[in-house]
């Protein structure tokens, strides 16, 4: 049997849709607590009359004091010999027990299955595939558990448990605010085996009004969800063990959490806002956040700046980042004073300042200056070179960027220079001789190569859609790129995005759909890559 455990308070708008994706399971043999917190509203009202219509409905109305605790009481009467969490406001696909079932059976080690997950975003409408970067199968390595840790969805719903998971190992949820992470790294750590069931998926609602995760003062309660789980690995004798991937999984997600509502995080504003936790905060993030001293920099597409987030400082530590350029402009000695060719522009601060780096080269001219900040890490991808370039005069070049194209700058008389052309090829080719040569005379020697393509396709409310223009040509221009350089550097850090990762997600990120844009799996499996080289 399967024991189905699902929190209610106040939810009559989506109760029924969350129900009834339970009870028409294509799986029969299951059990349905019903856990409701004496709602205001006729939630409980409408699990009675569920109950009433299926004798495998448990309803139990008790003021609870929270998630955890309903889930606690739960876990205490299940009769299921697995137990899976479904939160009142969400929905199952109708074939979700029966695959990860399927999943989970496939050994008597297997304690937690692990499906994927469709993001509703009631505000917007938009709705998110979010796949998992794993392959279906069996994992069981402390290297895999600790990436897992890392870039995995850690909420305790969307998986499929042993219930003595739970129980022989004591775990409790604690009456705090997001809850399931202060068990979720626990159970992941102490279960002997792990099932990727990519086949189904759970649907969540995501920004949904009234919320827990969209309470302000919640966040002030963070440090002590990590205690509760600190507390966890330590009382099963693996905190030393999973140490790291615990202090960057809690970073991570503080981080995220409080840039909803502080502007810059530092310390002294830690120590403002938790006076109560800041030794703790700062023991744990000593090495994170405000506290580190990590640089990158980023040359490239919006894809770098995307997979430096996912590391390690990586909001806090993109000294610059190169974009909407190409090496034949930033290998290039300019001295012009472009500033005053875009002052009367209408363009974003940032925008602007980016325009300017490509005409005057600031990659160039920064490898050049005698005291170079050199990044800790350098993360490449060639995605923006395939655009046309303009020469004017003196060995200089001006990428054809969409910037540009925004800008009042004429190109009037310029020599226009055909992006994948003979002649624009030779010159590229010199120009990367001259930025490898740099490279290694500042001693940048830890570059990441990622080898990123065009995608041929983008995905929109969770539909397919082809791109209007093939991208072949560009994908073997690229192609021809990537190996050069990696010929002439001889031992650079290469990582492929694999190819089923290669689309754009519009939904996930609320841009339009163009190539040079992938999708957030992608960019969690580069990172990934980088954080299995560097910590792992």
């Amino acid at each position: 049997m399967v024991s189905i455990i699902i929190p209610v308070y106040n939810v009559e708008k989506y109760i029924d849709c969350c129900i009834e994706s339970v009870v028409h399971q294509t799986y029969p043999n299951i059990e349905i607590l019903i856990m409701e917190a004496k709602s205001t509203d006729r939630s409980l009202e409408k699990a009675m009359y569920w109950a009433e219509n299926d004798c495998r409905i448990t309803v139990i109305s008790r003021k609870d004091g929270g998630l955890g605790p309903a889930r606690n009481y739960a876990l205490n009467i299940v009769r299921g010999e697995y137990v899976t969490f479904l939160d009142s406001d969400d929905w199952f696909e109708y074939d979700y027990i029966e695959k990860m079932l399927k999943a989970i059976e496939v050994c008597d080690e297997i304690d937690i299955a692990i499906s994927e997950v469709m993001f509703h975003f009631e505000q917007t409408g938009i709705k998110h595939y979010a796949r998992n970067s794993w392959k279906n199968g069996v994992y069981e390595k402390i290297f895999d558990k600790k990436r897992m840790m890392r870039f995995g969805n850690n909420s305790i719903w969307g998986k499929l448990y042993r219930t003595e998971l739970f129980t022989r190992n004591n775990v409790e949820q604690p009456p705090l605010p997001f809850e399931d992470l202060s068990v979720y790294l626990e159970l992941l750590g102490m279960a002997r085996k792990i099932a990727i069931c990519n086949d189904t998926y759970i649907h969540y609602r995501a920004q949904r009004e009234g919320s827990l995760f969209g309470i302000r003062e919640n966040y002030k309660k963070f440090p002590k969800v990590m205690k509760w789980s600190e507390l966890g690995l330590r009382k099963n004798k693996i905190y030393n063990l999973y140490k790291k991937a615990f202090d960057f999984t809690m970073y991570y997600h503080f981080r995220n959490l409080c840039n909803k509502y502080i502007d810059v995080l530092n310390k002294d504003e830690i120590k403002k806002i938790f006076p109560d936790e800041n030794s703790y905060l700062e023991q744990h993030f000593l090495q994170f956040g405000p506290c580190s001293k990590i640089k990158y920099w980023g040359y490239g597409s919006f894809a770098v700046r995307w997979i430096i987030h996912r590391l390690e400082n990586g909001k806090e530590g993109l000294v610059e980042h190169f974009t909407f350029t190409n090496l034949i402009s930033q290998m290039t000695s300019n001295d012009i004073n472009v500033s005053c060719l875009v002052k009367n522009d209408i363009m974003k601060s940032n925008r602007k300042e980016w325009l300017i780096n490509d005409i005057q080269g600031k990659i160039y001219h920064l490898m050049l200056s005698k005291e170079l900040d050199i990044p800790d890490l350098f993360l490449i991808d060639f995605i923006q070179e395939c655009q046309n370039v303009f020469y004017f005069g003196d060995g200089n070049y001006i990428t054809d960027s969409e910037l540009l194209q925004e800008s009042s700058i004429s190109t009037k008389g310029m020599e226009k220079i055909a992006w994948g052309s003979f002649r624009f090829m030779e010159i590229w080719k010199e120009k990367c001789d001259t930025f490898i040569k740099l490279l290694k005379e500042k001693k940048l020697t830890k570059v990441v190569l990622i080898e990123s393509y065009y995608p041929q396709y983008y995905v929109e409310q969770g539909k397919k859609y082809k791109y209007d223009v093939d991208y072949r040509r560009e994908n073997s221009i690229l192609k021809d790129m990537y190996v050069y350089f990696k010929e002439k550097w001889g031992e650079v850090i290469t990582f492929s995005i694999p190819e089923v990762f290669l689309y754009t997600d519009v939904s996930s990120q609320g841009y339009e759909a163009k190539p040079v844009y992938l999708n957030p799996q992608a960019y969690n499996y580069v990172a990934e890559q980088i954080d299995t080289m560097r910590f792992m």
